[in-house]
């Protein structure tokens, strides 16, 4: 199964996803796209209150995604959705698009706690643009980007794909802010199950140049190889 989320900056869901077809995904998770025209495809899911700006979720041949059972209170930054792969197995995912709501580290663990028996039921994922990371971190806030991490690991058992796979190598960046090459920080993510670790065959991000007319994101790739027989 191959993964991938981009905060695309803006414009039509099904043209950002064609974008990246090369990278050949079996599920995607664009943050920042505007509302698909209807009829939206089969295969899209579209989640957010500003048709300008929201979050979608698509699936590529094989794969079928259904709305998971979202909460109205929540209203931002995560969203629940059911994967059914072609072996009829489930997975849950939680997609991210983070809001200073009031902080962009509470509302994902506000997320959290909604979605809790939701992310428990079936083996998740949660994916997307955090906005956060340990280097933003406050010693005096009640959420710190440290403490989710650590609690999608107590709690899920959900490692992050990336430092999981490149455990000695150094952070790429995955946001350049405001397309500056000097200011690279390390925002997006995918958190999946801990025991699928050792199933990860790639772990990847775009590179500045190739994605700069694009997004001030970067794309993250992340293949989980089919699980085996014996587990």
């Amino acid at each position: 199964m191959r993964i991938v989320t981009w905060n695309c900056y803006r414009g039509d869901p099904i043209n950002r996803y064609e974008r990246f077809a090369a990278l050949r995904p079996k599920i995607a998770v664009l943050q920042e796209c505007s509302k698909p025209k209807e009829p939206a495809p089969a295969n899209m899911l579209w989640f957010g209150d500003n048709p300008r700006k929201g979050m979608a979720v698509v699936s590529g041949p094989g794969y079928k995604i259904t709305p998971g059972p979202a909460v109205p209170a929540i209203i931002d930054s995560t969203f629940p959705v059911v994967i059914t792969t072609p072996e009829n197995d489930r997975i849950h995912l939680l997609a991210v698009w983070s809001k200073p709501n009031p902080t962009y580290v509470s509302a994902i663990a506000r997320g959290l706690d909604v979605y809790s028996d939701f992310l428990m039921e079936a083996p998740s994922l949660a994916i997307g643009d955090f906005n956060s990371h340990s280097r933003f971190d406050r010693g005096n806030e009640e959420w710190t980007h440290a403490r989710l991490v650590q609690r999608l690991t107590d709690d899920f058992g959900l490692a992050s794909a990336f430092h999981s796979h490149h455990v000695e190598s150094e952070e790429p960046p995955t946001l350049y802010w405001r397309w500056d090459e000097s200011k690279p920080f390390h925002i997006d993510y995918c958190f999946l199950p801990a025991t699928w670790v050792g199933r990860l065959s790639e772990v990847s991000i775009g590179n500045f140049d190739d994605w700069k007319s694009e997004s001030d994101h970067r794309p993250l790739l992340v293949a989980i190889d089919q699980q085996t027989k014996s587990g």
